[in-house]
């Protein structure tokens, strides 16, 4: 039995695609438009997965230090 003291546990799951709504009416303006969007997506996918860093394998890198 799970100790309730220590809080739910954090899961992450991803929607599938099928279960995507897109509504035919904004609720809000954009941030991006879609074609900055869509680049972005593609820097993303070819930089590939950012690789799992623990406190036991060494230091953090975080990318936008320094800037």
């Amino acid at each position: 039995m799970a100790d309730a003291a220590l809080g739910p546990k954090g899961v992450q799951r991803w929607n599938l695609p099928d279960g995507s709504v897109i509504s035919a009416r904004p609720a809000h303006p954009a941030l991006v438009n879609e074609q900055d969007f869509i680049g972005a997506q593609a820097v993303s996918a070819a930089r590939g997965p950012v690789p799992a860093v623990t406190a036991l394998e060494g230091q953090r890198k975080y990318l936008l230090a320094g800037l």
